[in-house]
């Protein structure tokens, strides 16, 4: 006993001593810094490698924690992907994930059949460089309240060493949807009803004014993002906050194929922040794509990122015909006009001058006579943009 109070002893002693020479040295420190005259920016240029380095390292941890420590809160021996799969490929397919058809199974032997799932995986492997976006989307998709038109997540898991999100559902994407509306109204030798087509891009709507009421936005918004339940209603499938997009490599813009970039805007295609407007923007091109079955920009043969960042960043849009006869699913001329100007106003090259969710509701609602009506005028320099043909 009498050697533990010596040594508890002593260590007070020392720290009598030591205890002051610190706290001098750090009021000296928090003195010179007080009287320190440089300008904040010389800071930035000082700190600012060591400020990368540090994120660098706190990313790498955490893709360590998500790959190898991160507890699942569904059992990854009870899921697997469904083996339609293997034959129909994903559900969705964007530029940062697929959906895919899934399974959980039962534990225990005698339990019920496995019931369906929907399996976000997200492309390559988790690493330091997209880890935050997997960390905050499923943060969000936990604390974002119920939405009939967002898709409800049931837990995270992992298939195999790859971590995943596991969802409630779906049975198609927009895109075939739509394709299938089509056909089927074909078939009868008819065009699909306008209301169901206004309906469908409505519920997309509603989704998105949810969103953005809560500064989140869908980040890969297309027909191909966007699901289907078997109830056929609408579920937006991603969710974010505000940030720069994954763009392709500046060297490699000339090799880089088109693909799902088609849908960014002029102002994300330069480096900015995809935010809200972004999504509106994407809006316009499914209108688009939805009253002509094609995909966007196929007529217009671009085949690359370069050649579409130069395309949409000079203000020109896909082919528009002034008569819905030319190629138009929409074909009553009312209806068409009011379509195409309200689609118009959603690809406006400048995101202020784009229609919020709430306004594009409101827009689409109304009686469309003609394409210049009074409601979209300022805005009919975008519209008449939208003509230009290469």
């Amino acid at each position: 006993m009498k050697s533990r109070l010596t040594t508890a002893w002593s260590s007070c002693r020392r720290s009598q001593e030591v205890v002051p020479k610190q706290i001098q040295l750090d009021l000296d420190l928090v003195k010179a810094l007080n009287e320190d005259a440089r300008d904040e920016k010389v800071y930035t240029i000082y700190y600012s490698p060591l400020l990368q380095v540090m994120d660098n390292f706190h990313r790498r941890l955490k893709a360590f924690w998500v790959q190898e420590l991160w507890a699942p809160d569904i059992d990854p021996q009870t899921v697997a992907f469904a083996t339609r799969d293997v034959y129909e490929g994903p559900i969705c397919s964007g530029l940062r994930a697929e959906l895919k058809r899934g399974e959980l199974r039962p534990q225990q032997v005698g339990s019920a059949g496995a019931k369906p799932v929907t399996i976000k995986l997200f492309r390559g492997k988790i690493t330091h460089r997209n880890v935050m976006e997997f960390l905050q989307e499923e943060d969000i998709f936990r604390k974002v309240k119920k939405h009939l038109n967002l898709i409800h997540l049931s837990g995270f898991s992992r298939i195999g060493h790859l971590p995943c999100l596991v969802f409630t559902p779906v049975v198609t994407d927009l895109r075939t949807r739509i394709s299938d509306i089509h056909q089927s109204a074909l078939m009868k030798n008819a065009y699909a009803p306008y209301d169901v087509l206004m309906g469908i891009m409505m519920q997309v709507v509603n989704g998105l004014e949810y969103l953005h009421s809560k500064g989140l936005v869908h980040l890969d918004l297309s027909l191909s993002t966007v699901a289907v339940d078997s109830d056929d209603v609408v579920k937006l499938t991603n969710i974010g906050k505000p940030r720069e997009a994954s763009l392709p490599h500046q060297g490699s813009f000339d090799t880089t194929e088109a693909g799902g970039y088609v849908y960014l805007a002029p102002e994300v295609l330069r480096g900015q922040d995809y935010v809200t407007e972004s999504d509106m923007y994407a809006v316009g091109l499914m209108m688009w794509e939805i009253c002509y079955t094609g995909s966007a920009y196929v007529d217009e043969n671009i085949r690359t990122f370069s050649e579409l960042k130069d395309f949409v960043c000079s203000n020109r849009r896909p082919k528009t015909p002034e008569d819905p006869s030319e190629g138009a699913y929409i074909r009553e001329p009312r209806d068409y006009n009011k379509w195409t100007a309200v689609m118009a106003c959603c690809w406006a090259s400048e995101p202020e001058s784009r229609l919020t969710a709430s306004c594009w509701k409101e827009n689409i609602n109304k009686t469309g006579d003609s394409r210049s009506s009074s409601r979209l005028s300022f805005h009919d320099e975008h519209f008449k943009a939208s003509y230009v043909i290469l």
